[in-house]
């Protein structure tokens, strides 16, 4: 009996150490700063961006294709976990209604995440 109990947790030992303990950990979380997230022709649109990546981050593309935005930013600070907002004037818009913005994270590894946002133009 001894010795099925020790191969068991000499099976269980093995199995857990024969496992990749690094976790890739990566979220995208964007808040649309505007009341209701909604926004008037000369508003800007604000976006509130968080991005974390255990691979670590080349970069993130920013695409409004309403509002003509298509913004890659690169070279943050801290290359696992970017957090930081960027400001779009809504101007010569001529619709209203719900449109989306599109974020694309691209990380050290060469995985690309992508994530959406909806926002209203009044």
């Amino acid at each position: 009996m001894k010795n099925l109990k020790f191969l068991c947790l000499a099976i269980a030992a093995s199995f857990l150490f024969s496992c990749d303990t690094e976790l890739s950990i990566n979220t995208i979380n964007i808040d649309v700063l505007n009341t209701h997230n909604e926004v008037s022709e000369g508003e800007k649109l604000r976006l509130e961006l968080k991005i974390k990546d255990s691979e670590g981050i080349d970069y993130v593309q920013i695409e409004i294709p309403v509002l003509n935005v298509d913004v890659t930013v690169e070279d943050y600070s801290d290359k696992n976990k970017w957090e930081f907002e960027e400001h779009f004037l809504v101007e010569n818009i001529d619709v209203t209604g719900e449109f989306e913005v599109f974020i694309t994270v691209l990380d050290k590894a060469g995985t690309t995440y992508m994530e959406t946002k909806k926002f209203t133009i009044e």
